[in-house]
């Protein structure tokens, strides 16, 4: 399999933009709408149409090296941890304070010092430090993650609840899709919750809660999987060590990321697994590749959008179709022979039913509190449509990774900034997309 390379420090930097400001804007009001956060929202798309732009005009530019914004990308780092470090309310449901929380962020401040000698490029830290360093962030996710499920044990969100009901049932014998329902804790109308999430979602949920008593704990290892699946995609042996470190560390120290993994939103599955979907490609194993990419459209309803970049950016052969198909199908099967109307209501039609709401950080929200001009979102999926259409139009002949991911981040991004709601969980998605584009 061949792979065209990123081409030039904007095709590095500029990925790395777009999950930063998607980053800080989430913090305003906690993923919720707010005139302030809309404004790096609009920033973010508009260096996403750049970008993607770009590539759509010359997919096929010299490739050129990075370095010149590595200084950059180390102040962006910075200031994430610092936006962290000041959050004066990191996590909303804690029953304490969240003590190993400033540690570990001091911690990373510490941690991003030690770059600062090698980011003129002059002289190269040794590989025992380059590996003490990242493992060292690597530890302080974790470390902070599990003082996060430690400080909020009971977050009080459906989003959790159902999870952990799920997974009770699921180890009871019983169908979650049947016997799951919440009370709804987002704005009227305030309709009975389901278990909204898919079957591929409920087994990873199901192993977290069956071996350490809460469903967070799987998400948790998502987001370390995903930093380490970007440190791999950015060759170590030819890089600098920031180079490397960073679509990782943009990831680990997003702002609100705490919040993220309070309260159990399951993103971080399904960018995990495109994320190692995209290392199995690059290290030229195409059924673990075709695998990977079949559970992961399947680990979440929007994700279906990566299907079709895929299949024409990441080709499958024939072969590899069969895995794909099977990997997507085996979790649904289960359930859908169990009672399918019941897995239909509550992963597609609960969903859709719900009109759009006032506090979604989206432009349809301004427009309608703006114009009062009564946007349902479904524009979104006009839009969303033409970016995939024009990316595979212009772009199919590339067998790109970096044409994949940037391609996926500037779908996503314009089909939850144009939706009827979209929140934290989702612009965290979209921001690991466009790390993974940088990675590559």
């Amino acid at each position: 399999m061949t792979d065209t390379p990123a081409r030039s420090a904007a095709d590095f930097g500029a990925p790395l933009l777009i999950a930063w400001l998607l980053g800080i804007c989430v913090t305003f009001n906690g993923g919720a709408y707010q005139n302030d956060a809309l404004f790096f929202l609009v920033l973010a798309l508009a260096v996403a149409a750049w970008r993607f732009g770009a590539l759509l005009v010359d997919a096929h530019a010299e490739p050129t090296s990075p370095r010149s914004v590595l200084p950059l990308v180390w102040i962006a780092l910075f200031g994430a941890v610092f936006f962290q470090f000041n959050d004066p309310v990191p996590l909303q449901h804690a029953h304490g304070p969240w003590r190993l929380g400033p540690v570990t962020q001091v911690g990373a401040l510490l941690l991003l010092l030690s770059y600062l000698p090698f980011l003129d490029g002059r002289r190269a830290d040794s590989t025992a430090m380059r590996t003490f360093r990242f493992f060292g962030f690597a530890a302080l996710l974790v470390i902070g993650g599990v003082d996060i499920i430690r400080t909020s044990p009971n977050p009080l969100i459906d989003v959790w609840t159902v999870q952990n009901d799920g997974a009770r049932a699921l180890l009871h014998g019983q169908n979650p899709y049947v016997v799951v329902s919440s009370a709804w804790t987002g704005p009227p109308p305030a309709l009975p919750c389901p278990f909204v999430y898919t079957p591929l979602q409920l087994f990873v949920s199901t192993a977290s809660y069956a071996i350490l008593g809460d469903v967070r704990y799987a998400l948790l290892a998502a987001v370390f999987v995903a930093g380490v699946a970007f440190r791999s995609l950015a060759k170590p042996s030819n890089r600098g060590a920031l180079e490397v470190d960073a679509p990782a560390l943009m990831l680990w120290l997003w702002p609100k990321l705490p919040m993220i993994l309070e309260k159990a939103w399951t993103d971080p599955v399904p960018l995990a697994l495109v994320a190692l979907a995209v290392v199995a490609r690059a290290r030229a194993r195409s059924l673990l590749y075709a695998t990977l990419l079949g559970l992961a459209v399947t680990s979440k309803p929007t994700t279906v959008f990566l299907i079709p970049l895929a299949a024409f950016l990441l080709p499958l052969r024939r072969r590899d179709w069969i895995f794909f198909g099977t990997a997507a199908a085996l979790p649904l099967l289960p359930f859908a022979l169990w009672n399918f109307p019941a897995l239909f209501y509550a992963t597609i039609t609960f969903q859709t039913q719900l009109p759009p709401r006032d506090d979604g950080l989206t432009l349809v929200t301004w427009m309608n509190r703006t114009f009062e001009a009564g946007w349902t979102g479904n524009a979104a999926f006009l839009l969303v449509a033409l970016v995939i259409g024009a990316a595979l139009i212009r772009l199919r002949r590339t067998t790109s990774s970096f044409a994949f991911a940037l391609s996926a981040t500037a779908a996503y991004l314009i089909f939850f900034a144009f939706n009827k709601w979209a929140f934290a969980n989702y612009y965290f998605f979209v921001a690991g997309l466009s790390a993974l584009a940088a990675a590559v």
